[in-house]
């Protein structure tokens, strides 16, 4: 990461799980050598009542085990919606914003979080599979920034990414490391679980092999990627940011390559306050023929963001609280 963790605080995110076990434990093992200090961050989400309750009291006698302070979290609505998929998306999006608040109160160098390498393969079918741009399909960064407004400085970082789900519960029972099960993992009324447990199964006996001929695939989409985010920054200097309100000339949108002026008004999307889950390619394309077919007047709204055509601009315009 290029980051000095000596004498830092880094904050480990666990479920109690077997992958975040796994990654405390590592941690853990790690933090002499390099002194820092680790914090523990987990969210009861209460959506398995009793078994949510045991999960933080699991995670909360681990921390005290392994002489970790933890930071707990009980989410009070289970019924709590994102703007875009529902419940599981609103989880999400409570969690990385605990994350970010414990990482600010302690401040953190970086958020550790145990995504694995199935992990890693779920989310890039997902993405193919709900026709995410170039970012979804080159799967989960190693590091990064954490996905909340006014990210604190500390680095996300997924040390796990080439472990199997399978090494780490070996390794976990080779140690003799107990973890907590998640039932819910089984409900295939989930369309990550039915990926999970149906669709890669079945991938596999057609083309054994087809995780890592996948993790590749996202290797090169990932350098592809980051020749993509240079053109779009080049791009997106061809707009004007003025209170609250984005906007670019039509001559200055066609000015770029279509990829580059989506990525770009990807990018305007999110600083005007749309969560990146809601912003879908159809909203992309929408807004293309819009420009395209220079109707004055036409507008369309992404969220509670505004896009419209008037006076030859495009205008994304956020809500008065952004």
């Amino acid at each position: 990461s290029g980051v000095t963790w000596r004498g830092r605080v880094v904050v480990v995110a666990v479920s109690g799980g077997a992958d975040s076990t796994f990654l405390l434990h590592a941690t853990c093992a790690l933090r002499r050598r390099f002194g820092f200090r680790i914090v523990v961050a987990h969210v009861n989400h209460g959506w398995r009542g009793e078994a949510s309750r045991e999960d933080a009291k699991a995670v909360s006698r681990l921390g005290v085990s392994l002489g970790t302070p933890v930071h707990l979290l009980t989410v009070a609505g289970a019924d709590v919606t994102h703007p875009r998929g529902g419940i599981e998306a609103a989880a999400r999006a409570a969690r990385y914003d605990f994350l970010a608040e414990v990482a600010r109160s302690c401040e953190a160098v970086a958020v550790l979080v145990a995504h694995t390498a199935d992990d890693q393969t779920e989310t890039i079918l997902l993405s193919l599979l709900r026709g995410r741009s170039v970012a979804g399909l080159s799967g989960m960064a190693e590091t990064g920034v954490l996905p909340v407004a006014n990210a604190p400085r500390a680095i996300l970082a997924r040390p796990m990414l080439a472990l199997s789900a399978d090494v780490v519960r070996k390794t976990l029972q080779a140690h003799g490391i107990t973890w907590r099960t998640d039932e819910s993992n089984e409900d295939r009324t989930r369309a990550r679980n039915r990926v999970r447990h149906d669709v890669i199964p079945a991938l596999e006996v057609i083309s054994p092999g087809f995780r890592s001929a996948l993790a590749r695939a996202a290797r090169e989409v990932q350098a592809a990627r980051d020749m993509l985010d240079d053109a779009v920054q080049a791009a997106l200097t061809r707009w004007q940011a003025d209170n609250g309100a984005w906007s670019v000339t039509r001559s200055e949108w066609f000015a770029v390559p279509p990829h580059v002026r989506l990525a770009a008004l990807r990018e305007v999307l999110r600083n005007a306050g749309v969560h990146p889950d809601a912003i879908e390619s159809g909203h992309l394309r929408a807004v293309a023929q819009m420009v395209t077919s220079n109707r004055g007047g036409a507008w369309r709204a992404i969220g509670r963001t505004t896009v419209r055509l008037t006076g030859g601009r495009l205008v994304v315009t956020a809500p008065p609280d952004v």
